[in-house]
């Protein structure tokens, strides 16, 4: 890939363009529409820059981006956004059942053992800086949320935040994960092995997990990104695990970690099934991108 340096860096001065220059665009460095009244529609109702992520690795040199691969079609590339799209919500709605049983899980071990208040606990954390810092958000959070459990807490009482359990439930997926990050008690390892993992691998897995939720959120590609914010991998596990090992830095295996926390919060989910749809639904999808590997469906973990 070529590296530009400061010096070779220049000002942004393209211009923009309609939908129509954008189409024409595209024909000249090769690709092919079947329709071009659908194609208009879709810029005027998808940016072409959204749409773009979906056809950028068919231009023969990825850098210059001047000339596509012969048979690049607009319908594939519309294809693979409607394919991710599926695959975003389903992945999101999955990641708020997990996030929703780690917030349980922290509430209810740590204030069953430290009480409503053990945030101000310093010794239950590694950073107190952080621990304070965690602290701040959550009175600003308190002072501006407008929930009916909020309002009722700040005119019957005085203390400066309501219990755990009540202002936790108002705290992101990534601020969750940070906060299980910095405690150091053995309730610690009392949360991760309910789900059959070390206390680190948990750390990392929660982390991740919040990056891809985020991703899913502001509707950004899913399918072959690389997964920068990539979970540890799990060497040994009680549970049902993958045996092969697999790129960490691709969905499938953020996919398999979903997998893994359902086996203890929904034993009975659809998930692997709607997975499975999915993919049937899109046959032209490559999913080798995603990091499957050829045989993935003889995984115990991913057989139907």
């Amino acid at each position: 890939m070529k590296q530009h340096t400061n010096q070779e860096k220049k000002e942004y001065n393209k211009p923009p363009l309609t939908k129509e220059l954008h189409i024409k665009m595209l024909k000249e460095r090769g690709m092919i529409f079947s329709n071009e009244k659908k194609a208009n529609f879709l810029f005027e109702n998808i940016s072409y820059y959204r749409l773009s992520g979906y056809w950028f690795e068919e231009y023969l040199d990825i850098q210059e981006k001047t000339c596509f691969k012969d048979n690049t079609l607009f319908e594939d590339a519309f294809e693979r956004y409607c394919f991710d799209k599926e695959l975003r919500k389903l992945v999101f709605s999955e990641i708020e059942k997990i996030e929703v049983s780690i917030r349980a899980q922290i509430i209810n071990v740590m204030s069953l053992a430290y009480g409503p208040y053990w945030i101000d606990n310093n010794t239950l954390f590694v950073d107190e800086l952080e621990r304070r810092d965690f602290k701040q958000s959550l009175i600003d959070t308190f002072i501006k949320s407008d929930e009916l459990f909020i309002r009722s807490f700040k005119e019957k009482y005085s203390n400066d935040l309501p219990p755990s359990w009540e202002i936790l439930e108002l705290i992101s997926f990534g601020k969750l994960s940070k906060l299980y990050r910095n405690i150091q008690c053995a309730e610690k390892a009392i949360i991760s092995n309910y789900y059959g993992l070390p206390e680190y691998v948990l750390v990392k897995w929660l982390h991740s997990l919040a990056y891809v939720r985020n991703i899913c959120a502001h509707h950004t590609r899913l399918w072959n990104r690389h997964i920068s914010i990539s979970p540890i991998l799990l060497r040994h596990s009680k549970r049902t695990w993958l045996k092969e090992q697999v790129n960490n830095n691709r969905i499938y295996f953020s996919l398999s970690i979903i997998l893994f926390f359902l086996q203890t919060i929904n034993p009975n989910s659809s998930f692997k099934l709607k997975i499975y749809k999915i993919i049937e639904n899109y046959p032209k999808i490559n999913i080798i991108k995603m990091g499957f590997p050829i045989n993935f469906e003889k995984e115990v973990l991913w057989k139907r």
